[in-house]
C-alpha cells in the first residue's frame, strides 16, 4: 500500500521532485565516476605516488556527501513546504503520524533509488572520459573499455545512504513537530528592509576594501618565498569571500535604492511588477544569494586553476624533460665519465654527450652561446633534423615563446653582432623553437645563440652539461639514486673562478613523467570535481529558492492576468524574473574570476610554452559553468512557468 501510494504521489508531484532528482543524479554521477578513476588500476600504476589522487578524491567525496546531505535536507523541506496542506489533510482524515512518515520515506526511497541507478549509469560513461583525460596527460594511449569498480560502487552507496539519512532525519523531525494549524496556515513572510543611505555607503566602501585587500594579498603571495605566503593566501581568500558575502547581504538595499531612482523605467509597462517580484525575492533570499555567490567564486577559480595547471605543466613537460637524463653544472667540469659509468650500471645507455656553454662578457645579459656541432648533436639525440650554419652567421634557439617577438625585433634593428671579435649576422627566419630545456641545459633565460665552432676558441667556458640517451623508458628511481651519487660520492674536477657559487640541476625524464605530473593531475581533477559540485549546489539553491516561492508568485501573476496581461507576456516576465534572480549572484563571482584569470595570464602566461593556454581555459571554465548553470535555469523556468500557468488559468 505504501509503495503504490508513494508512486502515485511522485507521479502527481513530479514538478516538485524534478530539481531534487536531477541534483542527486548529477552528484552520484560525479561521485561514482571520480571514485572509479581514483581506484582504476590503469591510473594507479602510472606513478608510484598516484595513490595521492585516490586519497584526495576519496576525502573530497566524503566532503561532497556532507554538502549533499544539506542539499537533500533543503530539497526535502521544499517538498514538505509545498505539501503541508496535503499532510494536514492526512492528519484530519485520521492517518497516524508513523504512517505518513512511512509514505514519505517510501517516496524518497523510490526517487533516491532511481537517481542513484541513473547516476551510476551516467557515471560509467563519464569515468571513461575522465580516465582518458588522465591517460592523455601522461601520454598513454586512449582506452575505451568500460570499467566497473566494486570499490567505487561500495563507497558511492555508503555515501549515498549517508546523505539521505542526514536529509531525511531532520525532515522527519519537522513532520513530528508540526501541528495541523501550522501545516495549514504557515506562510512565508518577507522582512521589510529599511534603507539607510549613510550606512549603506559606508558598508559598500568596506566591501570594496575587502575585495581590493584580498586581491593585493593574493598578488603578494607570488613574491614571497617563506611560509608566510600560505598565511597571506588564506587571508586574501577570506577577505575576498567576506566581501562577496556582505555585498550580497547588502544587495537588497542597494537594489531598492537604485531602482527607486529610476521612476521612469518603473512606470513603463510591467516593470513595476517585475521590480516588486525581484525586490521581494532579494529581501527574502539575501543570505542564499550570498552563500551561492561565495560557492560560485570558489568554483570558478578552482576549476580554472586546476585546468590551467594541469594543461600548463603538460605543455611544459616536453621542454622540462626532453632528454632521458640531463646533468647541468654551472661551472667548467673536466669530465662526466664517472656519472656516465654510474648510469650505465643501472640502465642501458644508448649514447652520452658532454658539451659546454660559453659566455662573452661584452654581450649584455650574458647570453649563453653554443657551438653548431654541439647544437646539431643535441638535435640528433632528440630526433630532430640537423641545421646548417654558414660562416659569418649565427642562429637563435628559443623554446620560450615570450622571448621570440623581442628577439625578432632585436635582429631587425641590429642583425649584426660582435662575438669573440667576429662579426656575425642573424636572421628572423633562423629562430628554432623545439623543446630543449633552455632554462637549465641549453640556456639560462630560455634562449641561446648558436655560432660557428671556430668562434668558441675566443670565448670562456662557464657551464658544463651532460645528456644521456637510454634504451627504453628508464626507471624513475634513477633520479634519487643519481642525485645521491652526484652530491655525496662524485668528486669532479671543477674550475672555480673567484668566489663563484656553483649550482647543479638534475633531470630524469622517467621520473618527471611519472611523478611530476601526479601532483598536478591530482590538483586538476580534484579542482574539476569540487568546482562542478559547487556550481551544481549553487544553482540548486537558487532553483529551490524560486520554486519555494512559486505559490505566492502565482497569486501575483493571476492578478496581473486579471488586469489584461496575456499568458505569453506572463511567461516573458517569468523568464526575466528568473534571469535576473539567477544573474545577480553570478555577477560579482564572474568579475572576480575575470580579474584573477587576467592577472594569472599576466603573471604566469609567459612561463607556459604554448601560446593561449590561459585564455583558452578561461573560455573552457566559463563554458562548463554556463552549461551547468543554464541547465538549472532552464529546468527552473519550465517548472516555475508551468506552476504559474496551472495556477492562473481558469
Amino acid at each position: 500500500m505504501y509503495f503504490n501510494l508513494a508512486k502515485k504521489n511522485i507521479i502527481r508531484d513530479w514538478k516538485n521532485y524534478l530539481i531534487y532528482f536531477v541534483t542527486v543524479t548529477l552528484v552520484i554521477m560525479l561521485m561514482y565516476s571520480f571514485l572509479t578513476l581514483s581506484f582504476s588500476k590503469d591510473i594507479i600504476v602510472m606513478s608510484e605516488n598516484m595513490e595521492m589522487l585516490s586519497l584526495g578524491i576519496s576525502i573530497l567525496s566524503i566532503f561532497v556527501a556532507l554538502i549533499g546531505g544539506f542539499m537533500i535536507k533543503h530539497a526535502i523541506n521544499l517538498v514538505l513546504l509545498r505539501r503541508k496542506k496535503e499532510i494536514a489533510l492526512y492528519f484530519l482524515m485520521g492517518m497516524e503520524e508513523n504512517t505518513i512518515i512511512r509514505i514519505f520515506l517510501c517516496e524518497n526511497f523510490l526517487m533516491g533509488s532511481g537517481a542513484f541507478i541513473l547516476g551510476c549509469i551516467l557515471g560509467v560513461g563519464l569515468s571513461i572520459i575522465l580516465k582518458n583525460l588522465a591517460l592523455g596527460i601522461f601520454g598513454f594511449p586512449i582506452m575505451y573499455s568500460i570499467e566497473i569498480s566494486a570499490k567505487a560502487i561500495f563507497l558511492t552507496t555508503i555515501l549515498f545512504f549517508g546523505m539521505f539519512y542526514f536529509g531525511l532525519r531532520s525532515s522527519i523531525v519537522n513532520i513530528k513537530k508540526s501541528s495541523i494549524y501550522t501545516l495549514l496556515y504557515d506562510e512565508i513572510r518577507n522582512e521589510n528592509i529599511k534603507i539607510k543611505k549613510g550606512k549603506m555607503l559606508g558598508r559598500l566602501l568596506l566591501i570594496v576594501l575587502f575585495e581590493v585587500g584580498g586581491l593585493f594579498c593574493i598578488k603578494r603571495v607570488f613574491s614571497i618565498q617563506t611560509n608566510f605566503a600560505i598565511v597571506l593566501l588564506i587571508i586574501g581568500v577570506l577577505l575576498l569571500l567576506s566581501g562577496i558575502f556582505y555585498f550580497y547581504k547588502l544587495f537588497p538595499e542597494i537594489y531598492s535604492y537604485i531602482m527607486k531612482k529610476r521612476t521612469r523605467w518603473l512606470l513603463k509597462k510591467t516593470n513595476l511588477f517585475l521590480y516588486g517580484q525581484i525586490s521581494s525575492k532579494c529581501k527574502a533570499a539575501g543570505k542564499i544569494m550570498a552563500v551561492t555567490s561565495m560557492l560560485l567564486s570558489v568554483a570558478l577559480v578552482t576549476l580554472f586553476s586546476g585546468l590551467v595547471m594541469g594543461e600548463g605543466y603538460k605543455v611544459n613537460l616536453k621542454s622540462e624533460y626532453p632528454f632521458d637524463v640531463a646533468v647541468a653544472i654551472d661551472s667548467k667540469v673536466q669530465s662526466f665519465d664517472e656519472v656516465v659509468k654510474y648510469v650505465s650500471n643501472r640502465e642501458k645507455v644508448k649514447e652520452s654527450f658532454e658539451y659546454n656553454l660559453y659566455e662573452y662578457p661584452d654581450i649584455s645579459n650574458k647570453i649563453d652561446i653554443l657551438g653548431i656541432s654541439d647544437y646539431n648533436k643535441l638535435r640528433e639525440i632528440l630526433g630532430l633534423k640537423k641545421v646548417n650554419l654558414e660562416q659569418g652567421q649565427y642562429i637563435v634557439h628559443c623554446d620560450t615563446w615570450k622571448y621570440i617577438d623581442t628577439i625578432r625585433n632585436n635582429i631587425k634593428q641590429a642583425p649584426v653582432v660582435d662575438i669573440g671579435g667576429k662579426k656575425l649576422e642573424g636572421s628572423c627566419n633562423r629562430i628554432y623553437d623545439e623543446p630543449m630545456e633552455q632554462y637549465r641545459m641549453t640556456g639560462t633565460n630560455g634562449y641561446a645563440l648558436v655560432v660557428p665552432d671556430i668562434i668558441l676558441n675566443n670565448l670562456e667556458t662557464h657551464k658544463s652539461r651532460l645528456v644521456i640517451d637510454i634504451i627504453g623508458e628508464g626507471n624513475e628511481s634513477l633520479k634519487s639514486e643519481l642525485n645521491r651519487f652526484i652530491r655525496n660520492e662524485w668528486n669532479p674536477q671543477i674550475d672555480i673562478v673567484g668566489n663563484e657559487r656553483i649550482t647543479m640541476s638534475l633531470s630524469v625524464q622517467a621520473w618527471g613523467i611519472k611523478n611530476s605530473l601526479t601532483g598536478f593531475t591530482t590538483f586538476a581533477f580534484i579542482g574539476l570535481y569540487l568546482s562542478v559540485i559547487f556550481i551544481i549546489f549553487s544553482a540548486t539553491l537558487l532553483a529551490f529558492e524560486q520554486l519555494e516561492r512559486g505559490k505566492n508568485s502565482s497569486k501575483y501573476y493571476k492578478i496581473l492576468q486579471m488586469l489584461g496581461v496575456d499568458n505569453t507576456n506572463c511567461k516573458r516576465l517569468v523568464f526575466k524574473e528568473l534571469a535576473i534572480f539567477f544573474g545577480i549572484p553570478m555577477c560579482l563571482p564572474l568579475i572576480l574570476f575575470v580579474i584573477v584569470a587576467l592577472g594569472a595570464n599576466q603573471m604566469f602566461g609567459e612561463y607556459i610554452l604554448k601560446i593561449g593556454v590561459i585564455p583558452r581555459y578561461i573560455l573552457v571554465t566559463l563554458g562548463i559553468f554556463a552549461l551547468v548553470y543554464s541547465l538549472y535555469f532552464y529546468l527552473t523556468y519550465i517548472l516555475f512557468s508551468r506552476n504559474i500557468v496551472d495556477n492562473t488559468n481558469p
